[in-house]
């Protein structure tokens, strides 16, 4: 079976760039101590700090399962 990949295109609302990093600190940190099957999650935000786009990969569907499970 061939791995489940997801991207993602955000806006960060104006003044609120720094919540949103804290944010996707937290979801991070969440993702890499607790899922099993996430085996790309890269954040990339642009230079004015107003978009971001997300790029996830994970071994199954499940797995994609787990990590909602993990970060709501």
């Amino acid at each position: 079976m061939a791995n489940l990949e997801l991207h993602a295109h955000l806006k960060i609302r104006p003044g609120q760039l720094e919540g949103f990093k804290a944010h996707a600190a937290e979801i991070m940190r969440l993702t890499r101590e607790k899922d099993t099957q996430t085996i790309r999650y890269d954040w990339f935000i642009n230079e004015d700090g107003t978009e971001c786009e997300v790029h996830e990969a994970y071994l199954s569907e499940q797995g994609l399962i787990e990590h909602n499970t993990h970060v709501m």
